[in-house]
């Protein structure tokens, strides 16, 4: 199946789909970045979950976004409900900007060193740069060491320097929340629908 072009929540929303293990999805509403002129002041983050059927079909989801208020965006937790227990959907953040040697690198390095070794993914679009979202889910251990390996990843040497391949930020921010999170919205302040341009 062709899955170019689709914008990361319904590419979510096939993985759901197909693994019917997946009893429940997270959600986390937030501002980023804290405050923007004429926005109302930061509101903290505000975590929320939707059953899968709720999740699959659209209309509650929808809902809510609808009713966001501006500069607040609402991003898929990586954890989700399997038989009572939490995995995880492996998800990266990246520095790169958008550029079609950005896309390369982020094939070659990070395709080749992490995705083979979690059963690839796809490479999300963004405004500015991209995200990676896996297709195989992972226990609380091996969501770690998908985020030590996206680690490696910024330390392999390019012309004799680091790259900045990987959002750092984003690695730090996961593991003290104890879950990855990307942007699945369209507004103010992130105004490009994440969709997806390649598959890894």
């Amino acid at each position: 199946m062709n899955v170019l072009g689709t914008s990361s929540l319904e590419y979510l929303r096939m993985l759901v789909k197909k693994n019917t293990r997946i009893a429940e999805v997270g959600f986390r509403e937030y501002q980023y970045p804290a405050a923007l002129p004429g926005t109302q002041p930061a509101l903290g983050d505000r975590v929320f979950s939707l059953k899968r059927k709720d999740f699959i079909i659209k209309g509650k989801l929808e809902r809510r976004i609808a009713k966001l208020p501006n500069g607040r965006n609402i991003g898929i937790e990586s954890g989700v409900l399997v038989g009572g227990k939490r995995m995880h959907v492996p998800m990266m953040d990246f520095s790169l900007t958008k550029s079609k040697k950005s896309l390369e690198a982020i094939k070659t390095v990070f395709g080749k060193l992490v995705a083979e070794k979690f059963s690839g993914g796809v490479i999300v679009e963004t405004d500015n740069s991209y995200h990676f979202i896996g297709d195989r889910l992972l226990s609380e251990r091996g969501m770690n060491e998908f985020l030590y390996w996206s680690l490696i990843a910024v330390v392999r040497k390019a012309e004799g320097k680091l790259n900045n391949l990987v959002d750092v930020p984003f690695v730090g921010y996961s593991l003290l929340k104890g879950s990855m999170c990307l942007r699945i919205t369209s507004y103010p302040d992130k105004n490009y629908l994440p969709k997806v341009v390649l598959k890894v």
